[in-house]
């Protein structure tokens, strides 16, 4: 859970590290406004938009 004025981040960790060696990539961001039931709402349709989900 973020801490502070922090955004709710959805990352991608990448199980090596990529050319530029970042080992995660930012998907989403998601201000603090929402609840957290509403946050795993919005992800998960995220996730299964793109396939993560079925």
């Amino acid at each position: 859970m973020p801490t502070g004025d922090a955004p709710y981040r959805l990352v991608h960790q990448l199980p090596e590290p990529d050319e530029i060696g970042r080992t995660e990539v930012e998907m989403r961001r998601f201000p603090q406004i929402y609840k957290p039931q509403g946050i795993a709402h919005i992800m998960g349709e995220f996730l299964q938009s793109r396939g993560f989900l079925s």
